[in-house]
């Protein structure tokens, strides 16, 4: 998620690309459903070079791998 950050922020479109498509499959493996979908919409928009259909996006995966990591914790403590 950092390396997607860190893309956008510098208007990288081709290493926002390869890091949302990096977080895309692991995603779905985890059932995280809306992140990878959310994932997926910035990978095309960044590979057509788009930027300003992201910028939503970005918010929403923000909220989407905040509620992924709180699901994952919640799911860590209760293996524990």
């Amino acid at each position: 998620m950092q390396a997607l950050r860190q893309a956008w922020k510098n208007n990288d479109m081709n290493a926002v690309n390869h890091a949302a498509h990096a977080l895309k499959s692991p995603s779905h493996q985890i059932g995280a459903l809306p992140f990878k979908n959310i994932l997926a919409a910035i990978e095309r928009h960044a590979v057509k070079e788009e930027s300003e259909p992201i910028i939503p996006l970005m918010d929403e995966v923000e909220a989407q791998f905040t509620a992924v990591k709180t699901a994952l914790n919640h799911i860590m403590r209760s293996l524990a």
